[in-house]
């Protein structure tokens, strides 16, 4: 099947774009562009096409802009998004003025023989009670380069917990 005309809606960045991700609660869109950062746009027909800065590069952001995914609970979400350039993730609130709430790294774990995380790409981030220290949900990151043991590329998640912990989330 082929979907088309009024169905479809565009829009464009200047760069290379990267990872988006679809808030449902909010109705919003949000865009990485690689090289220039996290964007905002309204997800209904009549929203139009203008793009709203959520964060650039040169701040929370290290370029590259990769993968991003919302994290929803009933009274707050929180938009993750991998900064490649430092290895790390950024953690902003999904309704304006989409404050920035903290970064973090995925670090090593040398007791389990777990390295850290590092060129993501991409990444999902759930709510849902996995149980045992996945109770308040999970982040799981694509790690492009392994070091323990030298391996190709794999996964990581991490206990939403963790992250709210270190971050002081609601």
């Amino acid at each position: 099947m082929r979907i088309s005309g009024t169905k479809v809606r565009t829009f464009k960045v200047d760069s290379q774009p990267e990872g988006c991700v679809a808030n449902e609660a909010t109705q919003q869109l949000f865009v990485g562009e690689e090289g220039a950062g996290v964007w905002v746009i309204g997800a209904n027909d009549n929203d139009g096409v203008k793009l709203e800065p959520v964060a650039k590069i040169g701040g929370q952001l290290v370029d590259d802009v990769e993968g991003m995914a919302v994290y929803s609970q009933e009274q707050q979400s929180y938009l993750v998004v991998s900064s490649q350039g430092n290895d790390s993730y950024a953690v902003f609130d999904t309704e304006k003025p989409y404050a920035y709430r903290g970064s973090f790294r995925v670090g090593l774990n040398a007791a389990k023989g777990i390295d850290g995380a590092s060129e993501t790409d991409g990444l999902d981030v759930s709510s849902a009670n996995f149980g045992g220290v996945f109770s308040e949900g999970m982040l799981v990151v694509q790690d492009g380069r392994n070091h323990m043991p030298s391996s190709p590329q794999n996964f990581k998640y991490i206990p939403w917990k963790s992250i709210q912990s270190a971050l002081k989330l609601d």
